[in-house]
């Protein structure tokens, strides 16, 4: 087991320990009757209503419910939330009012909740927030203002959440951010501004915001310029689907995501901290900026205008995977790719590749275990059963320096998606090309087991053959050793299931038959001759009932 699944199994039992230390959920149907629903909730924490309306909590609900701190009105149709008994609860520290109808966030609107931790109001229709609708709430870490119709903020109005780490106000219609938006915010960790239509960020909006992990501004498809000087804390840079043409990256940045932008220009601090680059989608012509960028190990420059492959300028960095899929390739340096000094992994459309230049990627590749991959030909491989033939090339020997022209014509680059703009594309999957044919039914499970490993042998020695008769085809042959080890790795994971559930059936009959045998009338060896109830074991009982007809098949 590794070290992260270590952690993630530590971290469920932490959570476990603390929901049952913390007591079990509560819900109320109805401020008439609602006696009944809050039995046995004496020591719960949460409180969720389920009401056709809402009205102020009565105080009998409110002093058998006093050590409530988690409340969830979320769905009640709620139009406003001042004034209607939410700061009753003494110690309430979350308060979820999602989906509801509330429109604005009036003055001190929850300003009796001084232990307020948590504020969700997603998924309303908010549009005006007066300057003090927080005051009181010192204490919030997290505020959750996402999917609203806020257009513009005043410059007091997150001024009383000095404690604020998260803060979401995404997808929604802002369309500037001031200097004074966060000026009081200096502990802000987590700012998410992405879907909103902002077009202007005055200079040094975020300066303040030292302690600033996570910004994302992605699809605001106005924006075409960003400052992130000044900014020694960030970590995490997100700003796909915007209009940026020209992108600097501080010192201190350590991952970009700026897909689906113009970006024809980097400038990348020297001696940074940069380890992932992620710029597919934009209008690049080389990668001599990335020369910089020490510590990068992941990047990915697929879908734009290079032209010219040419490795050498990353030989200072520690790059480990690239990916510069459909971009129009004239010339292409394979001895610097293959002396990058910790690349593992490229991936690549060789049909931009002529034969030879091709050849020497996969002799090269290979010779190094470093992995080619090109996702076009996986998907070609799936769709069939066999694999086209492919001209046997012969080795060739490498010269230094060599650089490869190709002989194709210039590929015209995919074109910049358009960002949306008011939620996330959803993902869908793809349809199989060709179905499976279904197999013929079995009569019992050990015909179907038997029918799987007969499978499973079929294709190994299908893969085999390939490997033998096949020997210069343009994918690399080690991908044929990882099909095989798969195979023979799955087909020894299901040996090991089937014996495992044998096992594990067996026992449990062992175990019922042992419990019952003197109800059934069956004779057991008398492993221990000691008397009870003044029996032998190995005297059989005289009990009145017959055997299950299940149990006597079974025996």
């Amino acid at each position: 087991m590794g070290a992260r699944q270590k952690t993630l199994i530590s971290i469920l039992l932490s959570m476990f320990v603390i929901h049952v230390a913390s007591g079990f959920e509560c819900e109320v149907r109805d401020f008439q009757n609602y006696t009944d629903s809050i039995k046995g909730c004496d020591d719960a924490k949460v409180l969720t209503f389920n009401v056709k309306l809402w009205s102020t909590p009565p105080k009998d609900l409110l002093n058998q419910t006093r050590n409530i701190h988690s409340i969830d009105v979320s769905g009640q149709s709620l139009k406003a939330i001042d004034n209607k008994g939410l700061c009753d609860w003494p110690y309430i520290k979350f308060i979820f009012a999602e989906e509801n109808n509330i429109t604005s966030l009036p003055s001190q609107a929850l300003a009796g909740c001084h232990l307020l931790n948590t504020l969700s109001l997603s998924k309303n229709n908010i549009s005006e927030i007066y300057d003090d609708a927080f005051h009181g709430l010192s204490l919030l870490t997290n505020l959750n203002l996402s999917n609203n119709q806020i257009t513009s903020l005043s410059g007091n109005v997150f001024k009383p959440l000095t404690s604020l780490k998260t803060l979401r106000l995404n997808n929604n219609q802002m369309q500037a951010i001031d200097t004074d938006h966060f000026e009081n915010n200096r502990k802000l960790e987590i700012l998410d501004l992405s879907y909103n239509q902002i077009i202007a960020i005055d200079h040094g909006s975020f300066w303040k915001l030292k302690k600033l992990l996570t910004l994302d501004l992605s699809y605001n498809p106005g924006l075409n310029s960003l400052d992130l000087s000044e900014m020694d804390r960030l970590h995490d840079v997100i700003v796909n689907g915007a209009s940026l043409t020209y992108l600097r990256i501080p010192t201190y940045v350590v991952n970009v995501f700026a897909n689906n932008n113009n970006i024809t220009q980097l400038k990348i601090d020297p001696n940074g901290s940069l380890e992932e680059l992620c710029l597919s989608y934009n209008a690049l012509r080389n990668i001599s900026d990335l020369s910089p960028a020490t510590q990068l190990t992941n990047l990915d420059i697929s879908y734009n205008n290079i032209t010219d492959i040419d490795f050498s300028y990353l030989m200072s960095t520690q790059i480990q995977r690239i990916d510069v899929l459909e971009n129009p390739i004239k010339t292409f340096n394979v001895q610097a790719l293959t002396s990058l000094p910790a690349i593992k992994s490229i991936e690549i459309t060789t049909s931009n590749l002529d034969n030879r230049t091709l050849t020497v990627l996969i002799t090269e590749t290979n010779r190094l275990n470093i992995r080619l991959r090109d996702p076009n030909r996986d998907k070609e491989r799936k769709t069939s059963m066999t694999m086209p033939p492919v001209t046997p090339v012969g080795p060739v020997t490498l010269s230094t320096p060599t650089t490869i022209s190709t002989t194709t014509a210039k590929l015209t680059p995919a074109p910049t998606l358009a960002p949306k703009t008011t939620a996330v594309p959803s993902i869908q999957k793809p349809t199989p090309t060709h179905a499976p044919t279904p197999s013929a039914p079995t009569n019992s499970k050990d015909g179907m087991n038997n029918d799987m490993l007969r499978r499973i042998q079929n294709l190994e020695s299908t893969i085999e053959s390939h490997i033998k008769t096949e020997p210069n085809e343009s994918s690399a042959p080690n991908q044929h050793t990882e099909m095989a080890e798969s195979v023979a790795n799955l087909r020894v994971l299901i040996i090991c299931t089937m014996v495992a559930f044998t096992m594990f059936v067996s026992c449990q009959l062992a175990v019922f038959v042992n419990s019952n045998y003197r109800r059934w009338r069956i004779l057991m060896p008398n492993f221990f001759p000691i008397r009870h109830n003044g029996l032998a074991n190995n005297r059989r009982t005289q009990l009145n009932g017959s055997m299950d007809p299940m149990v006597e098949d079974v025996l």
